[in-house]
């Protein structure tokens, strides 16, 4: 559950843009607030190029470490572009 309202929401999406987008609008009608997309293309792979990160495992622990640091990436790469507009 989330304690602090939110204004804006992150959605990363790949493979599918119509679920992404679909998910995007029903977070919106819910919650009232702005969707914004971010694409995830090679986030994964970057991430595990991270010093530290270096992840050649199929072990499940192992992603959770390299999907952080994906999502990471995604909401510097949006924060970026904010500042910047």
């Amino acid at each position: 559950m989330i304690d602090q309202a939110l204004e804006w929401v992150v959605v990363a999406s790949v493979a599918s843009v119509v679920v992404a987008a679909a998910f995007g609008a029903l977070l919106t009608e819910r919650a009232g607030v702005p969707v914004f997309y971010e694409s995830e293309v090679f986030t994964s792979t970057e991430a595990r190029r991270v010093p530290g990160k270096e992840i050649k495992s199929r072990s499940p622990k192992k992603h959770v470490a390299v999907d952080a640091s994906a999502a990471a990436l995604i909401l510097t790469g949006y924060l970026t572009r904010q500042k910047v507009a």
